[in-house]
């Protein structure tokens, strides 16, 4: 099994089409079975569309709009003949201007679940954390997450209290669950350290036979204003025991182009 994740930063990037060009190529020549996304925008202004028939619904579903940045993904992918699933829900309004959330897309038919992990429930507030989970009825692993939490404030405020509400919905039920995302928590931090408490997660890249690539952002970005040094705060988090012959990191300028302002993370698993 071949995984991504990815922070898009869609339609946010100088030349956005362009790099939207570059990262439908990579998709397509890299045939993940499952794409994890986050920052996935549509505009607000956009025109409403219809559900697509390949498109996995979550109660209380967010219209899906004609500039939404995965269905422009599917839907190009499959005019070049790779067909994929996919599911998207808001997670809070972006720029004043954007519908903001999180997409996964997946090549098997999937359930789809949003979970607020946030206290904030407001969309105009961006704190407002909703994260998307997939449970795949007839394939292991049953559960894949695409996740955007928030920074560590304290151990009672932000990302401590949204990964304790994510663990609560997602992980402490299953055994069986891969958690992908941009997490905000730099490695070895404190919100790093909380993750690997549970007994049931394990990092990918400190599991991977082989690896190639680290830091997830390199310098500041939104939300890392005062960033001064490269940082990985991009994650795939799978079960205990699970053996991942591969990790690397790509559209980086290095093994494909950048795309956006976080790298992202593509793993395999031994079937």
């Amino acid at each position: 099994m071949k995984i991504l994740t990815l922070n898009t930063h869609s339609w946010i990037e100088e030349a956005p089409i362009e790099k939207f060009e570059l990262l439908l190529d990579h998709l397509f020549t890299e045939d993940y079975d499952v794409i994890a996304l986050q920052e996935v925008n549509q505009r607000l202004d956009a025109p409403c569309i219809k559900f697509p028939m390949t498109f996995c619904q979550v109660e209380h579903q967010v219209s899906l709009r004609a500039d939404n940045f995965a269905h422009c993904l599917v839907e190009r992918l499959r005019e070049k003949g790779l067909s994929y699933y996919f599911g998207w829900q808001m997670s809070h309004i972006g720029y004043d201007i954007f519908e903001e959330g999180n997409a996964i897309l997946a090549k098997k038919p999937f359930v789809a679940e949003a979970i607020t992990v946030s206290p904030q429930v407001d969309p105009h507030d961006y704190r407002t954390r909703v994260n998307l989970v997939a449970t795949f009825v007839t394939s292991s692993p049953k559960k894949i997450a695409s996740c955007h939490f928030s920074w560590w404030e304290t151990k009672t405020k932000g990302f401590a209290v949204e990964w304790e509400h994510f663990v609560q919905r997602c992980v402490s039920n299953s055994q069986d669950v891969i958690v992908c995302g941009d997490f905000n928590n730099p490695a070895l931090s404190e919100g790093y350290q909380q993750i690997l408490e549970s007994e049931t997660l394990r990092d990918s890249y400190q599991l991977a036979k082989t690896k190639q690539g680290e830091a997830t952002i390199l310098k500041k970005i939104d939300g890392w204003e005062q960033n001064t040094t490269p940082l990985r705060i991009d994650y795939i988090f799978v079960p205990d025991k699970t053996v991942v012959t591969r990790y690397q990191r790509v559209l980086d300028g290095e093994h494909s182009p950048i795309v956006s302002d976080h790298f992202g993370i593509q793993i395999e698993l031994e079937k």
